[in-house]
């Protein structure tokens, strides 16, 4: 087993190097063509922890779906049939009922548990936003001497998280001990079975007693697992969801059709009646001319120096066009 594990690990680091490689380019590539409207307004911890969990989870999905869930179902299918042939149908009807409750409880109250997994998400992500962003724009906090402020919204945020963090646990010991009533209660009626049929002499020995008890303990051993797999399928469906929301981000600069690349030789910028704003809420800029001539320095006589940044902001935006 030792060495088919490493075998197939071996040959899923190709697939697994490939499949993030080009979900990672193809999120990059579509984050650069975003606006400069989108990435102003962007919180950069967010954004790179759902860009890392997002590729991660697809990698994990596969992992778990091929390596762990289909293989337990097989184990799950060969061990019903085993007992049905060695021992009789109603050996066969506990197992087959002990697992399908076991699986049918698992996925009932892990998707009740997946609001959780999100808000804890959310929480999280909230949580690495604030730090990210706080020490990115640490020369502008201490210009407002906003150390205090910035340190209690960080342990606000924080609070918010183990919050989240606390339901979400609370929930999953609910679902460990409900997979333990279920897999205890499967195992005492299928030894009381054959306990009876022991005693009576129905055809088993003390010997299947012990082959019924050793199988199904082995038999629970990756089932037991199947819970966490199915709550990190949970878990990556999740993360792959955030990930699809960046990917699902609207481009409001789509060059058209057949267009060129732009060359310029001897040009001007010229603004004619230009109205500007990044959000339709609050215009910054309105019905403003005035026009540049090529290798000529134009001055701007307001007095509030910002407007400058919004005529380069404008120019740069048409130049990403």
């Amino acid at each position: 087993m030792g060495l088919l594990n490493n075998l197939r690990s071996f040959l899923w680091i190709r697939i697994q190097q490939y499949t993030t490689r080009e979900i990672e380019i193809e999120l990059f590539r579509h984050l650069h063509s975003l606006s400069l409207r989108w990435h102003l307004g962007r919180k950069t911890g967010e954004v790179l922890k759902v860009m890392d969990r997002g590729t991660d989870s697809v990698n994990n999905l596969l992992n778990y779906i091929l390596f762990s869930i289909v293989p337990t179902i097989i184990d799950i299918i060969v061990a019903v049939a085993f007992f049905i042939v060695a021992f009789n149908n109603w050996f066969g009807l506990i197992v087959f009922l002990t697992m399908s409750l076991y699986i049918a409880a698992t996925i009932m109250i892990t998707e009740w548990r997946t609001k959780f997994q999100r808000r804890m998400n959310l929480a999280d992500n909230a949580q690495k936003a604030r730090s990210v962003d706080s020490l990115l724009n640490f020369e502008t906090v201490k210009y407002y001497g906003a150390e205090s402020y910035e340190v209690d919204s960080y342990r606000k945020a924080i609070l918010e998280f183990q919050i989240a963090e606390w339901k979400s646990m609370i929930t999953l010991n609910i679902l460990n001990t409900l997979q333990n009533i279920i897999v205890c209660s499967g195992l005492l009626t299928g030894s009381l079975l054959c306990l009876h049929m022991v005693v009576t002499k129905q055809g088993l020995t003390i010997g299947d007693y012990v082959l019924f008890a050793s199988y199904i303990i082995q038999l629970y051993v990756p089932l037991n697992w199947f819970g966490t797999y199915y709550r990190a399928i949970q878990k990556n469906f999740v993360d792959m969801e955030n990930m699809f929301d960046l990917l699902r981000e609207e481009q409001e600069i789509i060059n058209a059709p057949g267009a060129g690349p732009l060359i310029i030789k001897r040009g001007q910028v010229e603004f004619a009646n230009v109205t500007f704003s990044y959000t339709s809420e609050k215009i910054i800029l309105k019905n403003i001319s005035f026009v540049v001539p090529a290798g000529k320095n134009y001055c701007i006589g307001w007095t509030i120096w910002i407007w400058k940044i919004y005529y380069c902001t404008i120019i740069i935006q048409v130049l990403c066009m």
